[in-house]
């Protein structure tokens, strides 16, 4: 399976779904609480659904991470001093008990000396044309975010770009900086973007630019989701 451009595997056994009640033959029953309880079975189903679709991206992402931790030879210690974060925060994101957001995702990134398009695409040789189908999808949960990788990743590279979708709510969840700038073009909606602790609502037919080594996040307050262009140069996200 691939999900979030990461193969996938799921070390420990599913958890157990809870199946649907069997549909009676014949006349079904009209009692009320009989409808509620197939109700209440087809709710808890789906539920377990979607948990296990949750354990198996957080699953992919820890283990990925957790290798690249172990061949760069650092500890759960030195990588959380490396992020900013706790040993223990570090350890739950390897083991898929809890989702980074992006800004924390990103930290944890430059601690192990990648970045997060690495996380989702191998390198290959450069591409001059990336077809639609051919895209690297990945999405990041809790920031409410799916991004499409619209370059090659490949070693020379100088800049990366990516569509990036914002789900209304969704955003960076925490500031955040590092070596580079960008550019952004808003294709729908709008982004609050905040850089040293000044707000710019960009709307759609906008664009932005400034040093990613100042402190940056963004959002999207809307109802309504944000579709934009993101570059960064060189590649740092």
């Amino acid at each position: 399976m691939k999900l979030l451009g990461l193969k996938l595997g799921v070390s420990s056994a599913p958890p157990d779904f809870v199946g649907l009640p069997p549909l009676r033959s014949g006349r079904h029953s009209s009692s009320g609480l009989e409808a509620w309880g197939f109700l209440a079975g087809f709710i808890n189903f789906l539920f377990n659904i979607l948990k296990f679709i949750f354990i198996l991206i957080m699953d992919g992402l820890g283990l990925k991470l957790r290798l690249l931790r172990k061949n760069k030879k650092l500890s759960l210690t030195q990588l959380a001093h490396l992020a900013q974060c706790s040993t223990s925060y570090i350890s739950m994101v390897e083991n898929g008990k809890v989702d980074p957001g992006i800004s924390r995702l990103k930290r944890i990134a430059d601690g192990l000396g990648i970045t997060i398009v690495d996380l989702f695409q191998e390198q290959t040789n450069q591409k001059v044309v990336v077809r639609e189908q051919e895209r690297t999808k990945g999405e990041f949960v809790r920031s409410k975010t799916k991004i499409e990788i619209l370059i090659s990743h490949c070693p020379d590279q100088q800049i990366d770009a990516r569509l990036s979708i914002i789900q209304p709510g969704g955003g960076s969840e925490g500031e955040y900086n590092h070596p580079g700038a960008e550019f952004g073009f808003i294709l729908k909606g709008m982004l609050e973007l905040i850089i040293d602790g000044i707000t710019y609502d960009v709307t759609e037919g906008d664009s932005f630019y400034f040093s990613s080594t100042r402190t940056h996040q963004w959002r999207n307050p809307t109802n309504d989701e944000t579709i934009l262009i993101w570059v960064n140069s060189p590649p740092s996200w």
